[in-house]
């Protein structure tokens, strides 16, 4: 086994982590600097996830499905938008101040390729009653992993997913209490 799923579960911890910093504790210290590092975590998040990707269709040979086609539609583009924000000074500049908008452009992407990797996780549960993928290659449903008994691709790209849609509210909080600050 490599060890993807390994920082997979670890961005799962962290995801939670941040979620309920969110929701209890949005002033608190740890999700102000998490808010001022979005676009550098949303980054790291999306090489990983393009860099894992590739790892497991061009050097373990696993075939990905339309389905992950999808999925790697809504995350590649990602990565150029962070990196462009992260290395062109005036588009940095428009994302730290008091508007964070390269999540205005990542945000949609995030929750398209969301619920497509959710479809994807529920498929085998809905072939019983039916619901197919409708593949003509590689089915939708195959498990080329399944690490700690639940991590599989699909899982692997809504934990990236949901992390990036978690540190762009996490920018925005950032944001609203530099606002709020006189």
């Amino acid at each position: 086994m490599s060890l993807i799923p390994y920082g997979v579960l670890a961005m799962q911890v962290g995801a939670f982590v941040l979620l309920l910093g969110l929701v209890f504790a949005r002033s608190s210290g740890w999700i102000q600097w998490t808010g001022t590092k979005a676009l550098v975590l949303a980054f790291l998040a999306t090489l990983a996830a393009v860099f894992g990707s590739l790892f497991y269709s061009d050097v373990i040979g696993f075939i990905p499905c339309s389905l992950c086609w999808w999925q790697r539609i809504f995350i590649y583009p990602q990565l150029v938008i962070f990196g462009v924000a992260l290395l062109i000074p005036r588009f940095a500049k428009a994302t730290q101040g008091q508007n964070t908008y390269v999540f205005w452009y990542s945000l949609p992407l995030s929750i398209v390729g969301s619920m497509i990797a959710i479809y994807q996780i529920l498929l085998p549960y809905l072939t019983l009653v039916g619901i197919d993928c409708g593949a003509t290659g590689v089915s939708c449903t195959k498990q080329y992993v399944l690490a700690f008994g639940y991590i599989t691709i699909p899982v692997m790209s809504l934990t990236v997913f949901a992390i990036l849609i978690l540190l762009a509210i996490a920018s925005k909080y950032k944001n609203q209490s530099a606002n709020i600050k006189i």
